[in-house]
């Protein structure tokens, strides 16, 4: 397999993991159209998915914190099934009392979800065209702002690390936060939010243990 020139990094905001909610607006929008009704179910379907993505940007699930989490779910479950044995019809009224919440939303609402999150994507994927980190055999370069702005260090003295700190975001995209290490500077070049962040560490490690020499050629022929 052919190494890599360069490695491109590009970091997010939080707000790339709502593309879940937009997605289920999009596919609701498109039912819609072609005849479907946005019923209570799609209502349904669309909060939980807005509830989900909100807790992922508003809460880091850590490692423990994940554990912790599905430890008080399972034993939820089994409170639940021992309330079930002493309360035979505890499920069944708190079944009727969440099927009469409506959550009914317009064609309209939808409609107007679904391009609000792509405009929102598509300000994102434009910054990023401009705000990132190249990364050569030899040279270390930080691309900010539309006016171009350019630092560049040496690379074979960088030193990385990367660090996966939320489970759902992992889960989503695969991403986690790269800190970069440069000679001579006290605070590290921090990138949050690296989509497939174990990939471009694997690009570093290729790219970063090649060393590239240079031979001038001066006209000095050697001695015999």
């Amino acid at each position: 397999m052919q190494s890599k020139e360069k490695v491109i990094i590009r970091q997010y905001p939080k707000a790339v993991f709502f593309y879940p909610t937009f997605l289920v607006a999009l596919f609701i929008m498109i039912s819609v159209n072609a005849g479907f009704a946005a019923d209570k179910l799609a209502g349904a379907v669309f909060c939980l998915t807005f509830g989900f993505n909100f807790l992922v940007v508003a809460v880091e699930f850590t490692k423990n914190l994940f554990i912790n989490m599905m430890i008080g779910f399972t034993t939820l479950i089994f409170c639940g099934l021992w309330l079930k044995g002493i309360y035979p019809g505890l499920f069944a009224r708190l079944l009727s009392l969440l099927a009469e919440i409506d959550l009914t939303m317009s064609a309209d609402f939808y409609a107007f979800m679904t391009f609000t999150f792509a405009g929102a994507f598509i300000l994102i994927l434009i910054e990023a065209r401009f705000e990132y980190c190249e990364i050569t055999s030899n040279e270390l370069i930080l691309h900010s702002g539309f006016f171009a702005d350019v630092k560049r260090y040496p690379a074979p003295s960088l030193r990385y690390e990367q660090s996966i700190n939320d489970v759902f975001e992992s889960l989503l995209l695969r991403s986690g936060k790269l800190k970069l290490f440069i000679a001579g500077e006290k605070e590290p070049v921090v990138l949050e939010n690296v989509p497939f962040i174990k990939r471009k560490f694997a690009a570093l490690d290729d790219i970063l243990s090649r060393t590239e020499v240079k031979v001038v050629d001066n006209g000095v022929k050697p001695s015999a």
